[in-house]
């Protein structure tokens, strides 16, 4: 734009960058991930030659775009335009200064500008409230961070109240703030949040999934709002180092606030973990069934042959039981044990496969996967404890619970 002009390397890259636009229609060009990815793509003149065949009227085939002979510079571009176009908004200037051949200060106004297109013009208000955010984390007043940055107290005053800081600055503010350029833009949660799905999905399942579950601990007390509270409270808890010293106990923590609720459960091999948002107009109770409708599923698990037929087929990994095992195992009648399959399926707790035999067809059953029983069974099983005091609890509701 005029008021923020692109910044190019050389002018290789800028007639590169515009031979691109050229390759795509007038309306895709308010594509601005396309638009950002063929800026790093045509930063290097050798990647572009690769990658120039595989852009199209509407958009970038990356899925037949395989670079080869790529240069220390050439393969971050890729990289970084192929993630931006399919989504990604988390690039950090650092992972590309060097590929572009630029000072650290001249990279990251690069990529401020390309965040600015990437979200067709970023909202400055948004970044006028992280620079307070942190200012007042850092204990400054608006006359210290001026000084620091090298501007008036009025300048700051308007970034405050939602004017735009030119590009140039940005870089200055973030290192004077003591944070990234992604965290005046807002972005540090998508950065926690992207750094949490690579870290459990590159982990073996039983870890990842204990792993997670110290997050969720986390977020108990987080949602205390107290920072103080949480620092202690967590070196004991958060790591279980009482939970492994007690192997027999359970604990529980609630927390209960006018704007959701999270409950959690922690033992040494048994945990799990429940949290509500609460409606921003509603009730709870409106997104739920009627209480006619409710009492009937309850009614359900207390029959107590129905409710062992379900243990019975939880227990066996989702693989199709015939009648005649499921009597065996469960020590119900045939009879019995057919009324229980029946109403299962009739209420989509569980599914009926037929399977061919030496002498025809018979039926089989198995629990659906995904099914809300298990949870239920969890709260079930603390209810049927009599809900032993919770370690931790706190409740700041004034509203009702439904």
């Amino acid at each position: 734009s005029e008021v923020i002009p692109m910044t190019f390397l050389n002018e290789q890259h800028r007639l590169s960058f515009n031979a691109a636009l050229d390759r795509i229609g007038q309306y895709d060009r308010k594509n601005f991930a396309l638009v950002a990815a063929l800026y790093l793509l045509t930063a290097d003149f050798r990647l572009w030659n690769q990658a120039r065949r595989y852009v199209e009227n509407h958009g970038i085939s990356f899925g037949k775009l395989r670079p080869k002979n790529c240069s220390e510079y050439s393969y971050p571009l890729y990289c970084a335009a192929k993630d931006l176009y399919l989504g990604t908004k988390h690039i950090k200037s650092v992972c590309l200064m060097h590929s572009f051949h630029h000072t650290y200060r001249q990279s990251r106004v690069c990529l401020i500008q390309l965040y600015q297109k990437i979200n067709g013009g970023v909202n400055m208000s948004v970044i006028g409230k992280q620079i307070r955010r942190f200012r007042l984390q850092k204990g400054y007043t608006q006359e210290q961070l001026s000084r620091e940055v090298g501007v008036t107290t009025q300048a700051v005053s308007k970034w405050e109240r939602g004017s735009t800081p030119d590009a140039e600055i940005l870089p200055l503010i973030a290192d004077v703030l003591g944070v990234d350029i992604n965290s005046l833009f807002g972005r540090e949660e998508q950065e926690l949040q992207l750094m949490m799905d690579k870290k459990l999905s590159s982990m073996p399942e039983e870890e990842a999934f204990r792993y997670a579950f110290q997050f969720c601990w986390s977020i108990i007390l987080g949602l205390t709002g107290d920072e103080h509270f949480t620092e202690d409270f967590a070196d004991t808890f958060v790591s279980h180092s009482v939970i492994k010293k007690d192997s027999c106990r359970d604990y529980f923590a609630k927390l209960v606030k006018d704007r959701g609720m999270a409950f959690a459960r922690i033992s040494n091999d048994f945990s799990h973990f429940f949290l509500l948002v609460e409606p921003h107009e509603e009730s709870v109770q409106t997104h739920l069934e009627s209480v006619d409708a409710l009492r009937k599923v309850f009614a359900l698990f207390s029959d107590k042959k129905l409710l062992k037929t379900v243990c019975y087929l939880c227990s066996v990994s989702n693989i199709p039981v015939a009648l005649p095992l499921i009597v065996k195992e469960t020590g119900l009648n045939a009879d019995e044990a057919e009324r229980c399959v029946k109403i299962l399926c009739e209420h989509q707790l569980a599914t009926r496969m037929k399977i061919a035999v030496g002498d025809g067809e018979i039926d089989t059953y198995a629990i659906r996967i995904g099914t809300g029983i298990i949870p239920l069974l969890c709260f079930a099983d603390e209810i049927a404890k009599g809900c032993p005091p919770p370690i931790f609890r706190l409740c700041e509701r004034e509203k009702p619970l439904l």
